[in-house]
C-alpha cells in the first residue's frame, strides 16, 4: 500500500504566487475583488506578502498592501497565521493605512495550496473588512 503525506510546514526561502476572488465592505460600499500576491518566506514561521487587489464598485478601485504573516503549522497540513501590514488605498481618495487579520491555508498538491483570508484595512477617511479565497503555487 503506498500513502502519501503532504506536509505544508514552511521552509526559510520559499516563494509563491497566488490569485483570489473575494469580497469587501465598507460603510459607503460593498464590492467584488480580483487579487494577487506574492510569498517569500523569510524565516520559517516569518512570511512577508505584497499584494494587489482590484475592487470592482461604481468606479474600479484598489488597493496595494505589504503584510507580514507568523505561520503556525497545525498537524502537517494547515497552516493558520496571523497578519499586519501596511496599506495604500484609491478609492474616493488616495490613503495609506494599516491591515489586521488572519488566513489559513491547505496544501492540494506538493506545489499548490487553497487559501482564504480575512483582513481589516483602516486609513484616515476610510474603513473595510475584506474576505478572500484562492489558490497559490510554491516554487
Amino acid at each position: 500500500m503506498l500513502l502519501v503525506s503532504l506536509s505544508v510546514f514552511a521552509q526559510q526561502g520559499e516563494k509563491s504566487v497566488g490569485i483570489n476572488v473575494g469580497y469587501g465592505t465598507a460603510s459607503s460600499f460593498e464590492s467584488f475583488r480580483l487579487g494577487a500576491e506574492f510569498n517569500w518566506n523569510a524565516t520559517d514561521h516569518i512570511r512577508l506578502s505584497p499584494s494587489f487587489d482590484c475592487y470592482f464598485a461604481s468606479s474600479t478601485s484598489y488597493v496595494v498592501s505589504a503584510d507580514v504573516h507568523y505561520l503556525f503549522p497545525i498537524k502537517n497540513t494547515w497552516q493558520v497565521y496571523p497578519l499586519l501590514g501596511v496599506t495604500y488605498t484609491h478609492f474616493m481618495s488616495n490613503e495609506f493605512g494599516g491591515n489586521i487579520g488572519a488566513g489559513v491555508e491547505y496544501p492540494i498538491s506538493s506545489s499548490f495550496y487553497v487559501s482564504a483570508e480575512g483582513k481589516y484595512q483602516l486609513t484616515k477617511d476610510f474603513q473595510q473588512f475584506a474576505l478572500a479565497a484562492g489558490v497559490a503555487y510554491k516554487f
